[in-house]
């Protein structure tokens, strides 16, 4: 680093901000990021896979688990490509690139955490006011994939999206000089820290009050004088709505790194300062096994892991393939849990069908 600064000192500005790869930590996260998100997107595979295998995407509750592991896919692969070319501040199409990846990470990122959000939502509205919520279907869409594109576009202003120390996102730097690119600083904010915080608080408004009144609700239903078809249907409302929960608490969870390592960032620690090192190799290690964390979430669910047994999954594998239909009476599959305001006639019905 020395022999670089002197250099840089005598034949040009000061670029070593953008050097991090000489610094041999940097590299280690750099090769745990491919190999953490490599990680992330197997697991992805495999939740997707045993989702379409055993059609747990036919009712509106399941499907939102599914738009999470497509976004958390999309997030993954983006993490594999997104390191910061070390010939960043020389070389344009390294520069380009940059650009590229720090669009797609800023746009997947948030389409995952809106899918959290809708998730989260959909509990609450559930929960609080027992409506069906399949009728919400286009806006929850809308509602995951628009604002982030719009939204993203923003930081293009002034030329934004540039490297950000090993990963490419918001620059903070100058390329001339390295002297910090104020602006990028305004974006960051703007669009990520106090959106994305605002949104984590009300998210953990709203598990608060939905287990409050899940709970309320529950006293009830053991106490009070209730015919058996709302019983049934509130222990319907019950069992779609658990397995729900444990994907907006693992995000809440996660998001307490990035806001101690901001707050750190902003005491301005030295390059060599061990906890902020710590703070970055946490930092990438949460974010980049979120893949793997909403896989496993999903493969733990009581209602997924007992049909997880070798007889079951090839006989779902041969049912997919159309190579079992001669014997489909004999196979008892299960679609999964149902929407809390389908009928029993109707889930009656599309057990026949299967």
């Amino acid at each position: 680093m020395s022999n670089s600064n002197e250099s840089n000192e005598t034949d040009g500005p000061d670029l070593s901000c953008f050097d991090v790869f000489s610094d041999p930590r940097y590299t280690a996260l750099a090769v745990m990021n491919i190999v953490f998100s490599i990680s992330s997107i197997l697991c992805l595979l495999v939740a997707i896979s045993i989702i379409v295998l055993f059609k747990k995407y036919v009712h509106f509750s399941q499907k939102l688990i599914l738009y999470l592991c497509i976004a958390s896919l999309f997030y993954a692969v983006s993490n594999c490509f997104n390191v910061t070319p070390p010939d960043v501040a020389t070389n344009t199409a390294s520069r380009g690139y940059c650009v590229v990846m720090g669009f797609l990470d800023q746009t997947v990122y948030w389409w995952m955490i809106n899918c959290v959000a809708i998730i989260m939502i959909d509990v609450f509205i559930r929960v609080a006011f027992e409506r069906d919520t399949q009728k919400y279907k286009i806006p929850y869409i809308i509602g995951i994939l628009v604002p982030p594109l719009v939204i993203s576009w923003i930081p293009f202003l002034y030329l934004s999206y540039g490297p950000a120390g090993i990963f490419c996102w918001i620059r903070n730097k100058n390329y001339e000089d390295c002297s910090t690119f104020d602006i990028g600083n305004y974006f960051r904010f703007s669009v990520y820290y106090i959106p994305f915080y605002f949104l984590m608080l009300v998210l953990a408004v709203l598990l608060a009050l939905s287990l409050c009144i899940a709970r309320r609700k529950r006293k009830q239903w053991i106490t009070g004088n209730l015919g058996k078809e709302t019983k049934e249907l509130q222990k319907k409302i019950a069992s779609e709505i658990r397995p729900l929960l444990g994907y907006p608490i693992l995000f809440m969870i996660i998001s307490i790194f990035p806001l101690i390592s901001r707050i750190y960032d902003a005491t301005e620690p030295d390059e060599g300062d061990v906890f902020y090192y710590i703070l970055f190799v946490l930092l990438v290690t949460f974010y980049r096994l979120i893949g793997v964390t909403v896989s496993l979430i999903f493969v733990l669910d009581q209602e997924t892991r007992k049909h997880l047994n070798k007889k079951e999954i090839r006989a779902a594998y041969m049912r997919w393939r159309g190579l079992e239909k001669r014997h489909v009476t004999s196979y008892k599959f299960k679609v999964g849990q149902s929407d809390s305001f389908i009928d029993k006639s109707t889930a009656m019905t599309e057990e026949n069908k299967q």
